[in-house]
């Protein structure tokens, strides 16, 4: 919607709303020049969204994804590739039935880095898949042990050097990590033992 101010737009998430949700469940909105996200759509769509795509909307990094995103209570999958983010939304800790986030080609620097986590801040408990390939990340995100069922992570194409992270139990249950095209090297002893 370019051009629309968020008042003028109202009209425009109407439409969105009604012309791409499917059965209630899922929601593509890939590529549609997204100023910003309604509050419409989960206020709609709480508790039937189970997949929702929002890539290819650059404009979204400018005012970034709102926290009440988490009131999506069935999303499963979310898809915020190449919409020019700098950050995501603290909420996203909290969705526990998502399975597979995806982030690529985004300008992400950190992934919840700025403060502590543990296993009662992060309620990621049925993610399995990430993909945070083409961003600007220096680390493989701390807060991903408390991720207990993550088997696939992706981060292609970043500025990752270490894997000290990994080299913990919490991860035992990664089966795909694809770390190609970043600074790594060395591959630390205690990373090849737990293969």
């Amino acid at each position: 919607m370019p051009g629309a101010t968020q008042a003028g737009a109202t009209d425009e998430w109407d439409v969105l709303l009604r012309e791409f949700v499917i059965k209630d469940s899922q929601l593509d909105l890939r590529g549609k020049n997204l100023t910003y996200v309604s509050p419409k759509l989960w206020e709609k769509y709480d508790k039937t969204l189970t997949f929702l795509d929002l890539s290819d909307n650059a404009e979204l990094g400018k005012v970034g994804i709102p926290e009440e995103i988490a009131n999506l209570k069935a999303l499963r999958k979310l898809r915020l590739v190449n919409c020019g983010l700098t950050s995501i939304p603290k909420s996203i800790l909290q969705m526990t039935t998502l399975e597979s986030l995806e982030l690529e080609k985004n300008k992400l620097t950190g992934f919840f880095d700025d403060e502590e986590h543990n296993q009662l801040t992060v309620k990621l408990e049925s993610l399995t898949y990430i993909n945070l390939n083409g961003n600007q990340l220096s680390e493989i995100p701390k807060v991903l042990q408390y991720v207990p069922n993550l088997a696939q992570l992706h981060m292609h194409m970043n500025k990752v050097s270490s894997l000290n992270v990994l080299c913990r139990d919490r991860f035992s249950s990664l089966e795909v990590l694809d770390l190609g095209g970043n600074k790594i090297t060395e591959v630390p002893v205690a990373f090849v033992k737990m293969l």
